[in-house]
């Protein structure tokens, strides 16, 4: 049962990266498929692994559309996502992102990675479990 809390967890945040800003009144600029393909890598090889959550800025627009659930607003800024990972981060500290693959056609991709981690803190409803996850992923991404 903890497993799929933790799954239906990293589903929610994945989540809100897909669609990005499908519901802002700014324009996404046009990028190329290794444009795409970097953005994807720099939200969790620079934003997760890294620690980085100042990179967002560069890679989200004024407004993101976060469609997943956990509480989170549904429409989210560059600091709402900050700190909604800090959140996550604080509960899964030695979470670690590695890419198995990327897909990329116009201006999306599709992502495959797998997330590991140790549930060590509280994240929401959650209570710590001190158990380690290892998680293959498929993640859409789309601006």
């Amino acid at each position: 049962m903890r497993c799929l809390l933790v799954a239906l967890i990293f589903i929610s945040l994945w989540a809100l990266f897909s669609e990005l800003r499908a519901e802002s009144s700014t324009a996404c600029p046009v990028t190329t498929q290794v444009e795409s393909t970097a953005i994807a890598r720099a939200w969790h090889d620079d934003v997760i692994n890294r620690r980085n959550p100042t990179k967002l800025s560069d890679i989200v627009g004024p407004e993101v559309a976060h469609h997943a659930a956990g509480g989170y607003p549904k429409i989210m800024n560059a600091e709402g996502i900050a700190a909604m990972m800090g959140d996550f981060l604080a509960a899964f500290p030695d979470l670690l992102i590695t890419f198995d693959q990327f897909i990329a056609k116009d201006d999306f991709v599709v992502e495959r990675y797998t997330a590991s981690g140790t549930h060590q803190g509280p994240l929401g409803r959650l209570a710590t479990h001190q158990s380690h996850s290892h998680l293959d992923w498929y993640q859409y991404i789309s601006h």
